[in-house]
């Protein structure tokens, strides 16, 4: 690997179906998964009704909050 390439750990987009079943398995509305993310519930609404890869600190978050729950 050359010193400038880096390698991620950790995916870089997260489907909206992902999110949603995250969000299920943890026993959130929306509501409060939009609490806890810091984010509008609308946001939360489109991103689990979204058809394209999601990017962005919440993949990174869902990654984790998916790793402690397991």
């Amino acid at each position: 690997m050359e010193k400038n390439q880096m390698e991620y750990a950790i995916a870089q987009t997260i489907s909206g179906q992902e999110i949603k079943c995250l969000r299920k398995s943890l026993g959130l509305t929306q509501k409060e998964f939009a609490q806890f993310v810091n984010v509008s519930v609308k946001t939360v609404e489109r991103w689990e009704m979204q058809k394209t890869p999601i990017k962005g600190e919440i993949v990174t978050l869902c990654r984790l909050m998916r790793e402690d729950a397991g």
